[in-house]
């Protein structure tokens, strides 16, 4: 690999590079005619040399049709578009994208500048061992091999990015990302990362989290490189989640002491310890959420000596404790259909439940800001406490071990539905902000903010939706699952053989359905059904993570049965954009303040990686 003799920083070299291919063609345009050329400041140097009289350094000789730049030291050739520069021992050839070529005069070996994966020098035109990815790798004129054994051997097109596979001898082309997907970053900074979370957007980097066996590593991306903000041995110390808070990165780090734990803050430049852990305390409670920001506070559930989990509050400069108990908060679920039925992220006030030691159940407590109350002392179901318009609705336990819906108006809590001894399951399937729609003991029953009624009955009733003032709902039953309108009471089949659920976007409900030759996807807006795309998929295989709806578009993935890959698509209500090739994304997206769409995804090659697609191309 190339390390030595090239001191000049490659990646700049690129953009001057790039930009003076522009500068060139406005010397050419400038020029014109070469019997006027000395009118446009243009002197004849004699022997076919004219130069350019204005201190750009420019240089053309009119006979061979090659271009110099005194000031950098770059040749080019008109004719066929090649850059050549010699320095420092090397003949370096440039022409564009993937084709930038250095030749080691001394030792006569050839290096290629990897602007695809790696973005720096690499040898060519022989093997080498690629320590940080663990393979042999070959680059030559057209792309590049990977081999680790016989079952990974690799070769990626630079020209198509088509990447292929060798089974038996036999190249099996396994496709390439579609275009405005680029491989933002590789996951390789010395090892291999294996679980990567992207965290948020400040300072002016996309921040995000990876682990491997034995390190865990805060990273912030300025948009073409990675800065290690923090890194720990998994041996002997811990890093404990990550939030943005205002426009700031916290995260924890803690050894191997209880309560020996800092909460530290990164401002895009300087790492500072924002808070130290309370003394009485053990560790922040390391749950499916760690802290959360609401109004201009960011709260931490921490665990005490005493085993209990306390609640805290820190407001950018001190750090206060808001409730002594056991604290058990669950962030919401994100539902494409239904965003109004959970309890609001970031507001104030918010629902927070707490183990009652002595009942064993979870009290039901609300904290405004400046003061906790106490809503409901009994069992609350922890899965489904929501608020929407008309107040905050939960499920809690009576003494029969029966599951009743409640409502909490902010002043008092009142029963509204007696379970009777039925099972509570999809509970808070959807509603309009008053509406409330929940499957219990297999029935489906509608709460209107006075009254609660059952729907319908005997079915598995998993999402429901109002639209254009009817009811929508999707059913699984033996015969898979359908789309029904409850209309006056009727249940009306609207489509079968539904593989999925997509959401609602532009006046339409979006869904996709098992066609006869592959996957289609299909809207409704009421009264006609139009099939937008048919097989997406051909033969399709089958389904990944749910959904995600943003910005009025859906993001979906599937699984291409050729090479069991998954292909992830957008829909933005006309049309269907394949956003991504490999292993489905991990549904960790991240949506910047520039546009682009960030996620982690995973590289036919490389595994785990940091991707972005631009929807401007």
């Amino acid at each position: 690999m190339i390390h030595h003799g090239l001191v000049m920083e490659q990646l700049e070299e690129r953009i001057v590079l790039d930009g003076a291919v522009n500068d060139v063609q406005d010397v050419q345009d400038s020029q014109g005619d070469a019997q006027h050329v000395d009118s446009l400041g243009w002197i004849s140097a004699g022997n076919g040399w004219w130069y350019e009289d204005t201190g750009s350094g420019w240089w053309f000789n009119e006979n061979t049709g090659w271009w110099w730049n005194q000031n950098t030291g770059w040749w080019w050739n008109e004719s066929d578009g090649w850059w050549f520069k010699n320095e420092n021992g090397f003949d370096f050839w440039y022409k564009g994208d993937h084709q930038y070529w250095a030749y080691e005069t001394s030792t006569s070996l050839w290096f290629w500048w990897d602007d695809i994966v790696d973005n720096h020098w690499e040898t060519a035109f022989s093997w080498y061992y690629d320590d940080t990815h663990s393979y042999w790798v070959l680059n030559d004129w057209n792309g590049t091999s990977y081999y680790a054994d016989d079952a990974h051997y690799f070769y990626r097109d630079h020209w198509t990015g088509d990447v292929y596979i060798n089974s038996s001898g036999t190249w099996i082309n396994l496709g390439h990302q579609p275009e405005g997907t680029t491989l933002a970053l590789d996951f390789a900074p010395g090892w291999e990362y294996s679980n990567i979370t992207i965290i948020g957007e400040a300072d002016g980097y996309l921040y995000f989290q990876g682990a491997d066996s034995e390190h865990i590593g805060i990273y912030g991306y300025n948009g073409y490189s990675a800065n290690l903000i923090y890194e720990v041995d998994t041996t002997s110390a811990y890093l404990l989640g990550s939030v943005i808070y205002n426009d700031d990165l916290y995260f924890v780090i803690a050894g191997p002491t209880p309560g020996d734990w800092d909460c530290m803050k990164f401002d895009g430049s300087a790492l500072t310890v924002a808070f130290e852990g309370p003394s009485e305390s053990v560790l922040p409670y390391v749950g499916t959420f760690w802290s959360f920001v609401a109004g201009d506070a960011l709260y931490l559930p921490i665990s005490d000596s005493g085993g209990g989990i306390d609640l805290y509050e820190y407001d950018g400069s001190s750090l206060n404790m808001v409730f002594d108990g056991n604290v058990w908060w669950q962030p919401p679920a994100y539902n494409p259909m239904n965003p109004y039925v959970m309890e609001p992220s970031g507001t104030i006030p918010f629902y927070f439940k707490s183990l009652d030691a002595t009942t064993g159940g979870y009290d039901l407590y609300e904290y405004d800001g400046t003061s906790v109350s106490l809503v409901f002392d009994g069992n609350v179901d922890p899965r489904y406490v929501v608020r929407t318009s008309d107040g905050g609705y939960f499920f809690a336990q009576d003494a029969a071990m029966c599951w009743d819906l409640y409502k909490d108006n902010g002043l008092s809590t009142t029963k509204v539905f007696d379970g009777s001894g039925a099972a509570l399951n999809y509970a808070f399937l959807g509603g309009d902000g008053v509406d409330l729609y929940f499957n219990m003991g297999g029935n489906l029953y509608k709460y209107d903010g006075a009254y609660t009624s059952q729907v319908l009955s005997a079915g598995q009733f998993i999402t429901v939706t109002e639209f254009n003032s009817e009811v929508y709902f999707t059913r699984s039953d033996t015969t898979g699952l359908s789309l029904h309108q409850l209309h006056d009471g009727m249940d009306i089949v609207v489509a079968t053989n539904v593989m999925q659920w997509l959401g609602r976007i532009d006046g339409h409900l979006c869904f996709l359905t098992q066609g006869a030759m592959g996957l289609d996807l299909h809207q409704y807006d009421g009264s006609a059904q139009t099939v937008l795309a048919n097989n997406i998929i051909p033969n399709f295989g089958g389904m990944s993570a749910s959904p995600v709806v943003y910005q009025n578009e859906i993001y979906f993935s599937a699984i291409d049965p050729i090479n069991g890959l998954f292909d992830s698509y957008k829909y933005n209500g006309s049309e269907v954009t394949q956003i991504f090739h490999g292993m489905p994304p991990q549904y960790n997206l991240f949506w910047s303040d520039s546009g682009d769409l960030y996620f982690v995804g995973t590289d036919l090659i490389f595994g785990t990686e940091l991707w972005k697609y631009d929807p401007a191309v």
